[in-house]
């Protein structure tokens, strides 16, 4: 990982396909190279992660 990026967005990918992993329900259905790097891409923004860390720490500090 360079220097530079924070870890959110390495804590930020695992959880997150896990999650959509499991609720995944009947038959996986194939999308075309281009749209799965527009939504990867999409998912991988600095706001987006940012974000999702943001309000999973938040989370967290309710526990």
């Amino acid at each position: 990982m360079p220097k530079k990026r924070r870890i959110s967005p390495s804590t930020w990918s695992v959880p997150y396909a896990c999650r959509y992993g499991v609720r995944a329900f009947g038959p996986i259905t194939p999308v075309s190279d281009d749209l799965a790097t527009e939504a990867h891409d999409y998912l991988l923004k600095p706001s987006i992660v940012k974000g999702t860390f943001d309000y999973w720490c938040r989370q967290a500090d309710r526990l």
